[in-house]
């Protein structure tokens, strides 16, 4: 699993203020700031069917919510600002889940929104991203 930074970026989405459904697969019914109405697509699109962001990855906004390693906290009190996921060392932890899916407005598919979800659980709307780090 990839893992979540607890960034704190500058703009909602990293595509910038707002997002469009010509960048991002969610409930385009719904808008975020400025942002205009969109398509709404209903179900998930292909990896590669939108511009891939600065980092070169696919879908970090809308399409499948990507289950991160980290584990849920309430707030981020005592995290760290590294790369290592935040681990509770309970098994039974709830993870994290980031970036939207396909049936979310797109409030839901902004940088800092994570919801919490049960390891065990398996859905359509539920993904992940494989990752890997440079070497030092």
């Amino acid at each position: 699993m990839g893992i979540c930074l607890s960034g704190r970026d500058e703009t909602p989405f990293a595509f910038g203020e707002t997002l469009t459904t010509d960048i991002a697969n969610y409930d385009g019914d719904y808008t975020y700031g400025a942002g205009p109405n969109g398509e709404y697509r209903a179900t998930t699109v292909a990896a590669n069917a939108f511009s891939a962001n600065a980092f070169g990855l696919y879908n970090t906004h809308g399409n499948v919510c990507e289950w991160c390693a980290d584990d849920y906290f309430g707030d981020y009190r005592n995290a760290s600002d590294s790369a290592v996921a935040r681990l509770s060392g309970d098994p039974a932890s709830l993870k994290v889940l980031r970036g939207g899916s396909w049936i979310n407005l797109p409030r839901g598919c902004r940088s800092a929104d994570r919801v919490r979800n049960s390891r065990a659980t398996e859905d359509l709307l539920v993904g992940f991203r494989v990752s890997c780090g440079l070497p030092a």
